[in-house]
């Protein structure tokens, strides 16, 4: 049963980076595709795009450690 959600675990966090990683690049070259006024600001869009890379490096720590590349502290 662990390892199915070890695998779920992989499966969902590496989908959800590829999705950021596409999101991040669609920001950085397309920044009209938000379509909310918030967003207008390039300041705005920096802080997403900074938001979208920490949650990458999260998910990306989670899988490393669930695979057993890093320590736990």
């Amino acid at each position: 049963m662990t390892k199915v959600i070890d695998i779920l675990l992989i499966v969902c966090c590496s989908a959800a980076i590829l999705i950021n990683c596409f999101r991040i690049i669609r920001l950085l070259f397309n920044p009209r595709f938000l379509k909310h006024p918030v967003f207008d600001f390039p300041q705005n869009r920096w802080h997403l795009v900074l938001v979208l890379a920490c949650t990458n490096l999260v998910m990306l720590a989670a899988i490393l450690l669930q695979m057993g590349y890093l320590k736990k502290a």
